[in-house]
């Protein structure tokens, strides 16, 4: 490429230095800390920033003897993934703003089997796998990144990232919007992926002389298409331009340049403030006491160490001697030398040591519970543990109170992550001619997501629970004063109950079909009344004809007087 020719991909090199630039002052450092305490093998992009160079099996977790940071952040990863995308229960459902046309059936079995068919997708794909390793980088790091790919064969195939591989730039809504990361990949891998037309010259010639399993750096960038761009020569439907860049061999050229639809990766962050990129996390929070535990553990293993197996003094005369220290042996002096006192330990067994190692153990064990707590163990453990002795809905509620303590964080989650995903599963399903006819009643209206995970729907425990106990009041009140169930709308309460907890809703009647029932069930009491009328008619006058007339009594004087 010649001084005079513009290097097309210089704007896309100068931002991708300025991200990584920002990473590398003010959060590596940072992350590297978090990880090292957390999770030791998450490291290996947070050194060489976007490049695994050390991808090696050797020991990372030096720094880690008690494992209680570790085995938190996994159970709140285990937590999350469990009550948010469980992948054995339904977790989200789609539904119309307008109530009205969500009660016509054929609006409300379209939106059930499009949820199913996606719902398919995320199970047959690696979707939960993506989603697990996600809750793990937003527990140990604040923030998460993950792309979902169309797939020939599973429709869609997701690439979780960890911290260090990829480097963020948000919207002027503060959302996530820009993702660059560089990766490593063989000569013969970038030749396969991209064609021997569009690698460097350095490549194709590594290529051509049997090196194909050196290392190349490559960046992808994914950012919103600037449309007014005149260099932009591509299709404009894309609303997010791909490109693909080496970053060691500038020839000017790209590996590869397209577009997508819609955004395609997705970046929650578990706290952001204001305009920061990167989020805050629960180990954040936890990293001095992680940093305290470790070193109380530390020295209670030398004190112990010191207890079991004591440091030993004796006298100078022995200095040649040999000693037996093993359990039972035997070591002889002459009890006449001068200062002969025979081997002793240099701390008494009675000095004070037991105590001291019993008040590290109950420090330790508070630091451990704190811990705990920072990454919410308790809230999914108590539940848990309480269901021993409780009723099945005791324990339901008693869930729900709990797990709605991370309503904040299942709020944010749902906007930068889920909705994000299934909108871009959404789109690559309908674009695959995968989804029913849309009903003509629909016209077009925009579909919402709805969430029925088990965090979810304890956001709505609230409502639920005054339902409850309106009706069960009511239910009471009434034995004195029937007429105050005129003032519950049932049909209304079983809707809106229904809707909290995530029924199906082809598993609630419609109104037609209510109407038609109660009318049904109205006809058939009338009929019935009718017939006793009839048959009470019958008995009566079967009665007065067997009834004497004669004699001195009121029947025959009404007939006397009819007569």
């Amino acid at each position: 490429m010649s001084s005079t020719d513009i290097d097309p991909t210089a704007q896309y090199r100068k931002r991708f230095e300025e991200l990584r630039s920002i990473v590398q002052k003010d959060w590596a450092g940072h992350w590297n800390e978090l990880a090292e305490y957390f999770a030791p093998r998450k490291s290996r992009y947070l050194t060489s920033m976007g490049t695994a160079d050390d991808n090696s099996g050797k020991k990372k977790n030096s720094k880690i003897i008690n494992s209680i940071p570790v085995l938190s952040v996994n159970n709140l990863t285990s937590g999350l993934f469990g009550n948010m995308t469980s992948a054995t229960s339904k977790w989200f459902r789609l539904a119309l703003r307008d109530q009205a046309l969500m009660n016509d059936p054929s609006v409300s079995r379209y939106l059930y089997e499009v949820a199913e068919i996606m719902l398919e997708v995320f199970g047959k794909s690696n979707f939960y796998g993506a989603m697990h390793s996600n809750y793990n980088e937003l527990a140990v790091f604040g923030t998460a990144a993950m792309m979902i790919e169309e797939d020939f064969k599973d429709v869609i195939r997701c690439r979780p990232f960890t911290a260090g591989e990829y480097f963020l730039a948000l919207s002027p809504q503060l959302e996530p919007d820009t993702l660059y990361r560089q990766y490593s990949m063989s000569v013969r891998q970038v030749v396969d992926e991209y064609g021997i037309e569009n690698v460097s010259t350095p490549v194709k010639n590594m290529y051509d002389n049997n090196q194909g399993e050196k290392l190349i750096k490559v960046v992808a960038c994914i950012q919103p298409m600037i449309k007014s761009d005149p260099a932009v020569k591509m299709n404009t439907d894309f609303a997010f331009e791909s490109v693909h860049y080496e970053q060691d061999h500038n020839e000017g050229k790209f590996l590869r340049r397209g577009g997508y639809h819609e955004k395609p990766f997705m970046a929650p962050r578990w706290d952001a403030t204001s305009t920061d990129v990167y989020g805050r996390s629960p180990a954040m929070d936890a990293l001095g006491d992680a940093k305290m535990l470790q070193k109380e553990e530390e020295k209670k293993l030398k004190a112990l160490d010191k207890f079991i197996d004591p440091p030993l003094t004796a006298p100078s005369s022995m200095k040649n001697e040999v000693i037996s220290q093993v359990p039972g042996g035997v070591t002889y002096q002459d009890a006449t030398e001068p200062g002969a006192q025979g081997i002793r330990t240099l701390y008494e067994q009675n000095s004070g040591l037991p105590a001291a190692l019993a008040a590290a153990g109950n420090d330790i064990a508070v630091v451990e519970q704190r811990i705990q707590r920072t990454f919410f163990n308790d809230l999914f453990q108590t539940v848990i543990n309480e269901s021993k002795r409780m009723t099945a809905t005791e324990v339901a509620q008693r869930r729900e109170e709990k797990l709605s303590l991370l309503g904040p964080v299942v709020n944010r989650l749902q906007s930068e992550v889920l909705g994000n995903a299934i909108e871009r599963t959404f789109a690559i399903c309908e674009r695959l001619g995968m989804f029913p006819e849309v009903p003509e009643i629909m016209d077009g209206r925009p579909i919402e997501i709805q969430y029925i995970s088990a965090l979810a729907q304890a956001q709505s425990v609230v409502t639920t629970q005054s339902v409850e106990q309106v009706f069960a009041f009511a239910g009471n009140l009434s034995a004195v004063y029937p007429e105050v169930l005129d003032r519950l709308d049932a049909d209304e309460a079983i809707e809106s109950y229904a809707e909290d907890y995530g029924v199906p809703p082809h598993l609630i009647r419609s109104d037609e079909e209510v109407e038609e029932i109660r009318a049904q069930r109205a006809q058939a009491q009338q009929a019935m009344q009718q017939q006793e009328a009839m048959a009470q008619s019958a008995q009566s006058a079967k009665v007065l004809s067997e009834t004497e007339v004669g004699g001195n009594n009121a029947l025959a004087a009404i007939m006397g007087d009819v007569g």
